[in-house]
């Protein structure tokens, strides 16, 4: 899989964050949709440990055939559990390095600043010290949290298909890719669980583990190499830094952001086309004049057709088929007809509409064009205004805009709360 401005919002991580809500949904209450949020991190948090513990094992003993103590710290208590440390796990889960992608580098993005992230060491060390003891994976989290399981309870409900759901990518960036599921949980639902509260959920299931030997986990696809006597080499600090450099060889890279990026937006033309008459006039009109303003006169409006523009405000209702109601075109053809880059259904769409199995796959532009798509389900009056309006001034800033989407949900008192459906394809930004 290539990492790149998509990462976040990729069809394995969405495909990832449905089947732990699906799994977290109280059977009683599906039809509310109303999944348990700390139950869902728990068992992200897990997955992205035991994940971390993987990645060494498939990607830097088990393809060379190499001594595992070449990169584990074996640990075997009195009760004859066997554990397995060092930094190489710790690489994949914690690291923040600039170029490299860990667990935590996109968990932690959630947070507003790093003081709000626990103390990795001290948990590092209680875990270490709780190995092999009845205080070994159980969460240190405020009594106000109820979690259903343990940590190593969720492991076992979910870990098969997790596996399954990641199999075509490569094991090094499977904790990357459950950081990114971690962060999207986090992000959506930071009114229900403060985002420094559900880190700590997090951590507190993924670092104890990471320890587990894979060979009691079922379906952890490590199969152990005969060795005769196990290398020191993960323990001898004078090795420390050679394992780092070779872990993060493997591990996913971070995009490069570019002053001119190649989905760059020059001088970006924006167009409202209201094929709703009279029941959009006033949004329509009230959007022009927030959001049209940043756009420094390059505005068109239209009630017709779609006129040729690089973003384009749609005021619609749509069938789910995606067809547009009282008229002969399809929101596609829209879309197509206009040339757009970013297209927002502004008038809000019915979530039954949304949620139908047909109305996916209508807006399938078969490859040809490449344009970011938000579908708004409820605009929560004055929030539309001031969410667009920060998202394009970001934009005009050079932040590409799938960042500058989760980034305006971690403002203080700048909250995204209206609701939406997302389709990103590329990293716009726009440029003078």
């Amino acid at each position: 899989m290539t990492v790149d401005r998509d990462f976040i919002s990729s069809q394995v991580v969405q495909s990832l964050c449905q089947m732990y809500a699906a799994e977290y949904t109280p059977p009683s209450l599906f039809f509310r949709k109303t999944a348990s949020i700390p139950a869902m991190l728990n068992a992200v948090g897990a997955c992205g440990g035991f994940a971390a513990q993987v990645a060494v094992w498939r990607e830097l003993v088990l393809p060379s055939n190499k001594n595992p103590g070449e990169f584990l710290v074996c640990a075997t208590t009195e009760t004859k559990e066997t554990f397995f440390l060092g930094e190489a796990i710790n690489q994949f889960l914690f690291a923040t390095p600039p170029d490299r992608l860990s667990f935590l580098s996109l968990a932690g993005a959630a947070l507003s600043s790093p003081s709000e992230l626990l103390d990795i060491a001290e948990l590092a060390g209680h875990v270490a010290s709780s190995l092999g003891t009845e205080g070994f994976g159980r969460p240190r989290i405020p009594p106000s949290v109820d979690l259903p399981e343990l940590p190593r309870d969720a492991l076992t409900r979910t870990w098969g298909k997790v596996a399954r759901i990641l199999q075509t990518h490569r094991p090094a960036e499977w904790p990357a890719v459950l950081g990114a599921v971690a962060l999207n949980i986090i992000d959506t639902n930071r009114k229900v669980l403060a985002p420094p509260v559900a880190i700590r959920i997090l951590l507190e299931a993924a670092v104890p583990i990471s320890k587990l030997n894979p060979a009691t986990v079922e379906q952890s696809g490590v199969r152990f190499p005969s060795v005769t006597e196990w290398s020191m080499r993960a323990l001898q600090p004078e090795h420390q830094q050679e394992i780092v450099a070779e872990v993060r060889r493997v591990m996913p890279a971070t995009p490069q952001t570019k002053s001119a990026p190649p989905s760059a937006i020059s001088q970006p033309t924006i167009a409202f086309l209201n094929l709703c008459g009279g029941s959009c006039e006033a949004i329509a009109a009230q959007d022009q004049a927030e959001i049209g303003a940043l756009f420094q006169g390059r505005v068109q409006k239209a009630t017709a057709t779609a006129l040729r523009c690089d973003v384009l405000f749609f005021y619609c209702e749509l069938d789910a088929t995606g067809k547009i109601m009282g008229q002969p075109l399809s929101l596609i053809d829209v879309i197509r007809e206009s040339g757009a880059q970013i297209v927002v259904v502004a008038s809000g769409i019915r979530p039954e509409i949304v949620s139908s199995s047909g109305f996916p796959k209508s807006l399938d532009l078969g490859g040809s064009q490449h344009t970011n798509l938000v579908i708004v389900l409820d605009r929560k009056g004055a929030a539309f205004g001031r969410f667009f309006r920060s998202l394009f001034q970001d934009m005009w800033a050079g932040v590409p805009m799938p960042r500058a989407w989760v980034m305006y949900g971690r403002r203080p008192r700048c909250k995204r709360n209206l609701t939406i459906s997302e389709a990103f394809g590329c990293g716009h930004v726009f440029g003078l």
